[in-house]
């Protein structure tokens, strides 16, 4: 009986470690459209053994007293994003070449390529490269 009650609690305890937690990140937007009146965060879940990266979040507060009422805004998704690649310095997720975040892992800065289509003067559809800058900081665990 001992013999099985010590294979079980080690068996547990190897489960315990073998499952590694994803990593949240809390990513404050270095450039927002208001920056005066708003700050926008977008929270990440990174989980790095699994290669499984989800945006979560988008939470928009406006800045300075609120006096009636709840002064922020929360969208939540299940927003999954591919691996690209990854060195010892940079984590690349999301679609190659169209929408995709580099991730500094030493910083924890992150810059958020995605493009879109403008139409010219000429009525021709161009392509213009957008491109978002985040200050990144490692949480441990989501707020709402």
């Amino acid at each position: 009986m001992k013999k099985l009650l010590g294979i079980v609690v080690l068996c547990l305890l190897w489960c315990n470690v073998g499952f590694a937690k994803p990593v949240f990140l809390e990513c404050l937007d270095d450039e927002p459209v208001y920056p005066d009146k708003e700050e926008v965060f977008t929270y990440l879940s990174l989980d790095l053994d699994k290669k499984d990266f989800e945006v979560v979040a988008v939470k928009t507060v406006l800045k300075g007293d609120c006096a009636l009422g709840n002064c922020k805004d929360i969208k939540k998704y299940n927003r999954k994003l591919n691996f690209i690649s990854e060195n010892q310095e940079f984590l690349k997720i999301g679609e190659e070449g169209r929408n995709y975040l580099t991730i500094n892992k030493r910083t924890l800065g992150v810059v958020w390529y995605s493009y879109y289509f403008v139409e010219g003067s000429d009525g021709k559809q161009y392509k213009e490269d957008d491109y978002g800058y985040y200050s990144c900081k490692q949480i441990k665990k989501l707020s709402f």
